[in-house]
């Protein structure tokens, strides 16, 4: 296989960076002599994360070429491929989405991707990825960039749209889905749900097959096949998951009930598409779970860095649903293995029956010599359709609001949203909150707003 040139933006960040590094070390025998090019404006982070790489590359014999750069205009001719994880203040920018919401009266809200939290976290991560795709074009027009940015959609319809770079979304939310069918089916624990449970997804994984698709965070399980027995699940899903405790994901339960497939994603993400999720769920995002994560990972690599922890334990690969998966797919694209990738986001093109062509959809894909080829799905439900059509013309607004610096598309987008309903004085006063919480990190966020990235705080991304 031919060295590839990787260049990672946002690689200082404690576990993007680490997983992504810890991806292309599993890959080593198929990456052997590849260029990483390391991309954070964090010059301290950036600088740890690359000596722990180089360390690591000689450790596993890699002969991987590590080079760093604050500057990713720097980093990127001769890109092959270019992996992006950004954010602005990602958990405290999202904690004030959050309180900023709940104090308007809406009730329920997550606040990542779908509703007002949503539209605030997408003025400020649109802009910052279609930058760097607009940099992208002009320096390594050929290279593929391997998204990881949320609000996944929307970013990825920006950069698409406005820069034409050739750009797919990755995202781990395929894994709930064998975790929560794995519980259902008895295959695991069935343990009450919290955040880092996905892992136990990879023991299902080995026998059960899920086909899914739908737009990032709203899809939907179209298929379900036990792969030894050659059996059709669905049919003993639905029975066994009408016999599981009451608390069991209720939400995800009342949407398979009333629409007739069952959500990927778990209660958490999906409640921000439903005004009623409410009803169902009380969800709050765990950000002080968040926090003890994001301290532990920060310690892990300062004891890598002092050599009290091993760096294969650091770097370690520990399932097939981590964030890691651009890294498969850069390997099958290099070697011409055809393989299936569960789930990437790609402009539908007719994938989807029933959703704009334009539309950013999330469907398996075969990856290999010819790409990324995104399989055609069956026809869903009709209710689902316009389920996933509702929140596309959402997103199309929320794009044109954060790359223009349209305010009012931002507000039209509010008035459509179930979420928030038509309450136009309150949808204007909570929009006009969130601008003022974040400021110049919006498009429109007043005298020296900044679209460029350049001028805004990025840091690498956190999952």
């Amino acid at each position: 296989m031919a060295a590839a040139r990787i260049t990672i933006v946002g690689a200082g960040s404690a576990s993007f960076g680490v997983d992504s590094i810890a991806a292309v070390l599993a890959a080593r025998n198929r990456l052997r002599g590849s260029r990483l090019a390391l991309v954070d404006i964090d010059e301290g982070a950036l600088e740890s994360m690359a000596e722990l790489a180089r360390r690591a590359s000689v450790e596993l014999e890699a002969e991987l070429e590590i080079e760093t750069y604050t500057d990713r205009r720097e980093a990127l001719p001769g890109a092959d491929f270019v992996i992006v994880s950004v954010e602005v203040d990602r958990y405290p920018a999202w904690r004030r989405d959050w309180e900023a919401v709940r104090a308007s009266g809406v009730p329920n809200a997550y606040s990542e991707n779908g509703g007002p939290g949503g539209l605030a976290h997408s003025l400020r991560t649109v802009p910052i990825v279609v930058d760097i795709c607009r940099d992208v074009v002009e320096l390594a027009p050929d290279a593929l960039v391997l998204n990881y940015t949320n609000p996944m959609s929307r970013v990825c319809l920006g950069a698409v749209r406005h820069t034409g770079a050739r750009v797919v979304g990755m995202c781990h939310q395929i894994g709930n889905a064998y975790y929560e069918v794995g519980r259902v089916l008895g295959w695991i624990d069935a343990l009450a749900g919290s955040p880092g449970e996905i892992e136990q997804a990879a023991t299902v994984a080995e026998r059960l097959t899920v086909e899914a698709c739908g737009i990032n965070h709203l899809t939907f399980i179209t298929q379900l096949w036990d792969r030894e027995e050659g059996v059709d699940l669905y049919p003993s899903f639905r029975r066994r998951l009408a016999e599981m405790p009451a608390e069991f994901s209720p939400l995800s339960r009342r949407v398979a009930d009333q629409f007739g497939l069952y959500p990927t994603g778990g209660d958490l993400h999906i409640s921000e598409y439903f005004g009623w999720a409410a009803e169902v769920t009380e969800v709050t995002p765990p950000f002080e779970f968040w926090d003890r994560r994001g301290e532990k990972r920060s310690g892990r690599i300062e004891s890598a860095l002092a050599g009290e922890l091993e760096l294969a334990d650091l770097f370690a690969r520990e399932n097939e649903f981590e964030l890691d998966r651009a890294v498969d797919v850069i390997t099958a694209i290099l070697d011409g293995t055809d393989q299936l990738e569960l789930a990437v986001n790609v402009v539908n093109g007719g994938c989807i029956p029933g959703l704009p062509d334009w539309a950013v959809v999330e469907v398996p894909a075969v990856v290999g010599a010819g790409g990324i080829r995104p399989l055609r799905m069956p026809q869903l439900p009709r209710g689902i359709v316009a389920l996933l059509n509702q929140q596309i013309l959402i997103q199309d607004l929320v794009v044109e609001a954060a790359v223009q610096g349209d305010r009012r598309a931002a507000l039209q987008s509010l008035l459509l949203d179930p979420v928030t309903g038509e309450r136009f004085a309150a949808n204007q006063a909570l929009l006009d909150d969130l601008v003022r919480e974040h400021g110049s990190l919006m498009p429109f966020g007043g005298e020296g707003a900044a679209v460029a990235t350049e001028s805004a705080p990025v840091t690498g991304g956190v999952r």
